[in-house]
This record gives structure tokens, C-alpha cells and sequence, in this order.
């Protein structure tokens, strides 16, 4: 295995664990102990990210069937879930720039968010 500047030149030609860095570091100090803890690391991180994604949808559908917005159906959770899974398991077929589309508009979405926010705090 290359080191240093050699490694990162040789990435695109190397495969499986070697060519993650990050994942590979692991497995080269820790053996495959690490490579198990990155691992579960990583997969942690991704399904907190789903949980998260999906509770923040669930109260928007919920909120916006309060406020009369969409129909009462939302207000039930289970309602909220199975189209929350409808539509991402549809955007999912509509292939790979559907979901960078997707990903992109909620960056955005939360580059105005967080632009708003700052905008609005007082200055100390």
C-alpha cells in the first residue's frame, strides 16, 4: 500500500477499502477491528440521517394538515410515513439526477435557512 502523496495520486486506481481513504486508514492502524468500527460509524451516521430526515417531514406534513393546509390524513403519522415512502421510493426510480436534484435543492433550502437566521440575530 502507497503512503502519503503516492496514495493519494494511486486512489483511482485502487479498489475495495483501499480506496476510501478514511475507511482504509482504519484497517491500516487497527486492523479489521477498525475497519468494524467505521463501519458501524458510518452506518450509524446514515441511518440517523434517514430518522432524522423522516421526523422532520413527518411534523412538516403534520403542521401544515394543522394549519389546514393538507388534508387531515397528515395529521396521522402512519398516514405521513407511507407517503413519505411513496414518493422517495418514486424518486429513487427516476434515477441518480433526480436525487442530486433533490439533494441540491434541500442545500439549498438550508443555505437560505441558515442565511435568514444569521440576518436576523442581533449583532453583540
Amino acid at each position: 500500500m502507497p503512503h502519503g502523496g503516492a496514495y493519494v495520486a494511486d486512489l483511482d486506481n485502487l479498489g475495495g477499502v483501499a480506496s476510501v481513504p478514511t475507511f482504509n486508514a482504519a484497517q491500516a492502524y487497527m486492523g479489521n477491528f477498525g475497519l468494524i468500527v467505521m463501519t458501524v460509524n458510518a452506518l450509524a451516521a446514515i441511518f440517523t440521517g434517514i430518522i432524522g430526515a423522516y421526523r422532520a417531514a413527518l411534523r412538516v406534513l403534520s403542521t401544515m394538515a394543522e394549519d389546514h393546509i393538507l388534508t387531515e390524513k397528515f395529521a396521522r403519522t402512519e398516514y405521513s410515513i407511507v407517503f413519505i415512502m411513496v414518493i422517495s421510493v418514486l424518486l429513487s426510480m427516476l434515477g441518480r439526477n433526480t436525487l442530486n436534484w433533490f439533494v441540491d435543492l434541500t442545500a439549498f433550502g438550508a443555505i437560505i435557512g441558515f442565511g435568514y437566521t444569521s440576518a436576523a440575530a442581533p449583532s453583540w
